[in-house]
C-alpha cells in the first residue's frame, strides 16, 4: 500500500486525519477555493461509501482480486449491538470528540499563527494520542492513576473469586523481616499459602516495553528477598 494513504499506518489513520481534513477545509475556506477529498483509509470510508462503489474503485485501479476480496468480506457475518448504559449525555459527547480526535488541541487548531506543539513539553504536535501516551508532563500521575485502577479492578475480582477466603492485603507490608511491599498479598486460610502480586501498566507501546516491565518487577521483587 501507498505510503501516503492515512490507513494501516501506525499511529496514523483516524487520529489525526481528522484535524489534517478540517484544517484543509479551513484554507479552502480562506482562499475561497474548491476542495476535494478522496477517503483512502477504507476503515474509515467502509461505513460512509457505498461498498459497490469501493469495489468497483479498487478493481479499476488494479488491485489484486485477494485484497480485494478481503476488503469486501471486512465486515461479512459482523454483528452490531447497542447497550443502553448509564452514560451521561456530557460523558458520551466527550468521548465521541475524543474517538475522532475533536477535543481541544494545539495540533486541531486551523490558524497559522497558533503554534501546534505541546504546550507542557514543546513536543512538535500537540494531539490527543500524545497528551495521552507521551507527554513527560504530568506522566507520574497518570501511570498512578492507570496502575490503581487495573490493581482494585483486580481485587474486586479476588473477592468474587474461588480464593475469597483468603486473608487479602493491599499495597501493604507482609509480616516478617522484608522490605517487600507488593500490591497484592494474599494467604490462605491454612496459612500454609502465600500469594504475592505486583501490577504494572507500562505507557510504553509493544511487547519489547511489557518485558521490560515484568523484568522490573521481578527485579523489584527478587532482590528484596535474596537480602
Amino acid at each position: 500500500m501507498s505510503r501516503c494513504q492515512r490507513g494501516f499506518q501506525e499511529r496514523e489513520g483516524c487520529n489525526e486525519s481528522i484535524g489534517i481534513l478540517r484544517a484543509a477545509i479551513d484554507v479552502a475556506k480562506g482562499k475561497k477555493s474548491n476542495l476535494s477529498v478522496a477517503w483512502l483509509d477504507l476503515t474509515n470510508a467502509f461505513g460512509s461509501v457505498p461498498h459497490e462503489l469501493i469495489k468497483h474503485t479498487l478493481e479499476t485501479y488494479g488491485f489484486p482480486e485477494i485484497v480485494v476480496q478481503i476488503i469486501m468480506d471486512m465486515y461479512k457475518g459482523a454483528a452490531i449491538r447497542v447497550k443502553n448504559g448509564k452514560v451521561s449525555y456530557a460523558a458520551q459527547r466527550f468521548v465521541h470528540k475524543a474517538r475522532l480526535n475533536l477535543l481541544a488541541c494545539n495540533y486541531n487548531t486551523y490558524s497559522d499563527v497558533v503554534s501546534k506543539a505541546c504546550r507542557h513539553c514543546g513536543y512538535e504536535r500537540e494531539s490527543q494520542w500524545h497528551i495521552i501516551s507521551k507527554c513527560n508532563f504530568g506522566m507520574p500521575r497518570k501511570i498512578t492513576q492507570r496502575h490503581d485502577a487495573v490493581l482494585f479492578k483486580v481485587k474486586k475480582l479476588i473477592e468474587s473469586g474461588s480464593k475469597k477466603d483468603w486473608e487479602l492485603h493491599i499495597d501493604e507490608t507482609p509480616p516478617g523481616p522484608n522490605r517487600l511491599r507488593p500490591d497484592i498479598y494474599m494467604k490462605s486460610p491454612d496459612g500454609k499459602q502465600i500469594i504475592l502480586a505486583d501490577v504494572t501498566v507500562p505507557y510504553e507501546h509493544g511487547v519489547e516495553a511489557m518485558q521490560r516491565a515484568w523484568d522490573r518487577k521481578v527485579e523489584n521483587t527478587q532482590t528484596p528477598l535474596r537480602t
